[in-house]
């Protein structure tokens, strides 16, 4: 019942809803070209970051002058892939301070493009468990500052 409560609210005010893992290569294609058109900034909060496609997508932003934000609980080590692309040039890392760590996943595209997921964005997660995504198109610069606030930038 407190799962359809929460997924009511998202189907009212999302653009675009796809269920996973159904729809998960439709939801890739639209997220990779989203990312390509990406202007000057794209933020993202998850636990876990091991989608092929989606961090091929993201280590090109950086080349182009788009500055990438990541936020994440997980502890920076040599074989976490989120660290991992803290090694590029325009990407800020943050870890988020404990016992603060939501569920779920966060990607904004430009300051307005905001697709909300169920699940980590790992390749297990997106293509054989169930959950959803959603997209909504506002300003979603408030939500990721109060991520950072929560939050210790990596050096």
């Amino acid at each position: 019942m407190r799962s359809l409560l929460l997924f009511l609210p998202l189907c009212l005010f999302s653009q675009d809803l796809f269920i996973l893992p159904e729809q998960h290569t439709l939801l890739s294609h639209q997220l990779n070209a989203q990312l390509e058109r990406a202007k000057k900034h794209v933020h993202i909060f998850t636990q876990k970051l091991d989608d092929y496609t989606l961090q091929k997508s993201l280590k090109k932003l950086p080349t182009k002058g788009i500055t990438l934000t990541l936020i994440s609980a997980d502890a920076p080590n040599a074989n976490n892939r989120i660290h991992q692309l803290n090694l590029l040039k325009n990407v800020e890392l943050y870890q988020l301070k404990s016992p603060f760590a939501p569920k779920g996943s966060m990607l904004c595209i430009d300051e307005y493009t905001l697709y909300l997921f169920g699940t980590d964005l790992t390749q297990e997660q997106l293509r054989s468990h169930p959950s959803f995504a959603s997209v909504q198109h506002h300003d979603c610069n408030t939500l990721f500052a109060k991520l950072i606030e929560r939050s210790v930038k990596i050096q």
